[in-house]
C-alpha cells in the first residue's frame, strides 16, 4: 500500500508529529514510507530512517513561485533530494521548470491537486506547462471531498453521482489539455493524525523493495482507493480515472484498509 502525500511535522501546515508517523507505518509492515513535506525531506534523515529504507520512497512537495500549483516528486534513490537542495528550497532563484530535479529520470512528478473547480480551458496556464513532464494527476483526497460537498449539497446518490462524473471529466479534460501521458493517481494530503489512511494505491503485485515498487507506479500497474466518509468510497483507474466502488453506499462506506 502506497500514499503518496503525506505531510510530517517539516511541513507549517501539519499538526502530525514525525514519532506519531513513525509509530503509524511500524504498525503497518505493508505500507510504504512516504512522507511529502513542503521542499523538506528531513523526516528521513532521523536514526530510525535505515531500518525502514527498504520500503521507503523520498518524496518532497514544491510549489513553484509566483503561481498556486504544487508538485510532488518521488524516487527511490537516498540522497537525491540533497542533490538538487538549492533549487528545492528556492534559494536558485524562481522555481520554474523546466528545473534540472524535473527532468531527473529517477524522479516521478506528480501535479498535486490541480484545480478542478473550472474546465481546465478556462484557467490561465504558465508557458512552463508546455516544456515539463508530468507523470500523474492527483486526485486529492482533501480537496476531492471539499469538492464533492460543493457540487452535491443534498448528498442524494443521484446528485452525488454526477458530482463524481463532473469532477472527472474535467480531469479527463485536463489531461488532454496538459499532459496526454499523465497517469491518475491518488493521495490523502493528510494534514492531522485522522487524515492518515484516506487514500491509497495497491501495487498489482506486491513489491519486494522501493525501487521495485517506483517502477510499479510509473508502469501505472496499480489501483487507487478513496475514502470520503460520508461522501463515499471511490476506486482510481491510472487510466480512467475516478469511479464509485461498486458495492459502496455513500451512507455506510467500509473503513479503508491498514496494510
Amino acid at each position: 500500500m502506497i500514499d503518496p502525500h503525506v505531510h510530517g511535522q517539516a511541513s507549517a501546515c501539519s499538526n502530525i508529529a514525525d514519532d506519531i508517523l513513525l509509530e503509524w507505518f511500524l504498525d503497518r509492515p505493508h505500507q510504504a514510507v512516504v512522507v511529502s513535506d513542503h521542499g523538506s525531506w528531513d523526516f528521513y534523515r532521523a536514526d530510525w530512517a535505515k531500518d525502514l529504507a527498504g520500503r521507503t520512497l523520498y518524496a518532497t512537495e514544491i510549489t513553484m513561485e509566483g503561481t498556486p500549483f504544487d508538485f510532488l516528486l518521488h524516487t527511490w534513490v537516498e540522497g537525491l533530494f540533497e542533490e538538487y537542495r538549492e533549487e528545492l528550497r528556492g534559494h536558485a532563484g524562481r522555481r520554474v521548470p523546466p528545473l534540472a530535479v524535473l527532468e531527473d529520470s529517477r524522479v516521478l512528478v506528480t501535479f498535486a491537486h490541480p484545480p478542478l473547480d473550472t474546465p481546465a480551458r478556462r484557467v490561465r496556464w504558465p508557458g512552463w506547462f508546455s516544456r515539463m513532464r508530468i507523470d500523474f494527476l492527483e486526485f486529492n483526497a482533501v480537496r476531492l471531498s471539499a469538492l464533492l460537498g460543493r457540487l452535491a449539497v443534498s448528498r442524494e446518490p443521484e446528485e452525488l453521482r454526477k458530482a463524481v462524473q463532473t469532477v472527472n471529466r474535467r480531469m479527463l479534460e485536463l489531461r488532454g489539455h496538459l499532459a496526454p501521458e499523465a497517469k491518475f493517481i491518488t493521495g490523502s494530503d493528510a494534514h492531522v493524525v485522522q487524515g492518515l489512511g484516506a487514500a491509497g494505491l495497491t501495487l498489482e503485485t506486491p513489491a519486494p523493495d522501493a525501487e521495485t515498487a517506483w517502477r510499479e507506479l510509473q508502469a501505472g500497474r496499480y489501483r487507487g482507493w478513496l475514502e470520503l466518509r460520508r461522501l463515499g468510497r471511490y476506486a482510481i483507474d491510472p487510466a480512467s480515472g475516478l469511479e464509485p466502488e461498486p458495492s459502496a453506499d455513500p451512507a455506510a462506506s467500509p473503513p479503508p484498509p491498514t496494510n
